[in-house]
């Protein structure tokens, strides 16, 4: 099973899509597709300020941000999506600087942390304590477990294929946490993460 997979992330990275990657390759917005914002996210593919004014907003739930986040995606040149939500956030709480010590709600440091790991996939430990700090301030969040868990799964790609599978698993199978994704998007998720199961046998 072990060469398996690898054949087949080899062929679906030679096809354009890096399927190595569990931020890259789980494209659960497409649960959300009419949703109005994340169907325009899918279009823009930039956080422009229409975006930017959705993110920020307090009626819009965390699942449906982290939708449009996954919806904006990826460029294989790296997107400045972060730069912009910092720049929003420094402005919303009018600071100098954000750091995960500063007082940001839970949704805003998923955003930022989101932002991060899919404008630069090959570096996730740079969106972790955003998102760690995010389910600090939400335990029980599933949405914000799941981001949390595919960014460490990139995490440990180059290192531990059974950790990829283990770090999503752990959120799926936990009954304590509040389901606030869509279904549909969880099964988009698992369907890729299950390739990686076998690895920890």
């Amino acid at each position: 099973m072990h060469l398996l997979l690898s054949l087949l992330l080899a062929f679906s990275v030679s096809a354009g899509k890096p399927q190595d990657s569990p931020i890259t390759s789980t494209e659960f917005w497409t649960a959300y597709n009419m949703v109005k914002p994340v169907a325009y996210a899918s279009e823009k593919k930039t956080l422009d300020a229409r975006l930017t004014k959705t993110l920020l907003s307090r009626k819009i739930p965390v699942d449906q941000k982290a939708a449009i986040i996954n919806a904006i995606g990826w460029s294989p040149d790296g997107n400045h999506n972060a730069d912009t939500w910092i720049a929003a956030l420094k402005k919303k709480y009018k600071t100098g600087s954000i750091t995960p010590e500063s007082p940001l709600s839970a949704d805003d440091f998923m955003c930022l942390g989101y932002l991060l790991v899919m404008d630069d996939y090959f570096q996730p430990q740079n969106a972790l304590p955003y998102l760690e700090q995010a389910n600090k301030l939400r335990p029980g969040d599933y949405t914000l477990r799941m981001i949390l868990a595919l960014t460490l799964s990139q995490r440990d790609m180059d290192s531990n294929w059974c950790l990829v599978y283990r770090n999503v698993e752990a959120v799926q199978n936990d009954k304590s946490l509040r389901r606030n994704l869509r279904p549909e998007a969880t099964d988009i998720i698992m369907d890729y993460i299950n390739l990686y199961q076998e690895s920890c046998q």
